[in-house]
């Protein structure tokens, strides 16, 4: 007996033996028909959220592949970038750089053959000694061409002119404010004078008022 449905009258089950058309089996026929319609389109859609849900996960498969593949190749251009700019820096400051078989890189001056160093920090603090700077621009002197040489001959008496001709603009204007200076000076003198000539005078004229009034 199913739990699930209620007893069927003894008239039905009776019907039912003799083989006589019982009122509501078709309706029962029907409902089964559609639960098993709704089954079998319960299993059509789950199939189709299965299938959805492989395709985004195929997408973002797809999307974190383009992002390590981005990341990848950042990483490789900056380190070539990297690797160019410290081979100019060498190259610039006479350094070569050799790597051996174990990994260690052995640094060598071109300038100064018997410095060795074993690590980049180092020969970076080397080149910026005094010693090292007054090395690389002897080299570089001596690695000019004459017209390079000519060009800083002129730029060189050009400014030995320009220095020159201000010592001499100085010069004038020191003149200038002394032969001020003694003008002024002398304008203060004779003031002076006068103001001390018309004291005197008043002076004079006091007593002579007094010794007239006597």
């Amino acid at each position: 007996v199913d739990c699930g449905r209620p007893a069927m009258s003894s008239f039905k089950t009776q019907s039912r033996l003799l083989g006589l058309p019982v009122a509501g089996d078709s309706d029962d026929d029907d409902d089964d028909e559609h639960d098993r319609e709704g089954v079998e389109d319960e299993g059509e859609g789950g199939e189709d959220e299965v299938e959805d849900s492989n395709d985004n996960d195929d997408d973002d498969e797809d999307d974190e592949d383009d992002k390590e593949g981005k990341s990848s190749s950042a990483i490789l251009g900056s380190g070539a970038a990297r690797a160019r700019k410290q081979r100019s820096w060498l190259a610039d400051n006479f350094i070569t750089a050799t790597k051996k078989a174990n990994g260690t890189v052995i640094y060598k001056s071109e300038l100064l053959p018997d410095k060795v160093f074993f690590a980049e920090d180092k020969v970076r603090e080397f080149t910026q000694g005094k010693r090292y700077k007054r090395l690389i621009h002897e080299m570089r002197k001596g690695m000019r061409t004459h017209a390079e040489n000519e060009k800083l001959r002129l730029k060189a008496e050009s400014r030995r002119e320009r220095q020159d001709e201000r010592r001499r603009d100085k010069r004038r204007e020191k003149v200038r404010e002394k032969r001020k200076a003694a003008t002024e000076d002398t304008d203060e003198i004779e003031r002076r004078k006068a103001a001390f000539q018309a004291k005197k005078a008043r002076r004079l004229e006091r007593k002579a008022a007094a010794s007239g009034a006597s």
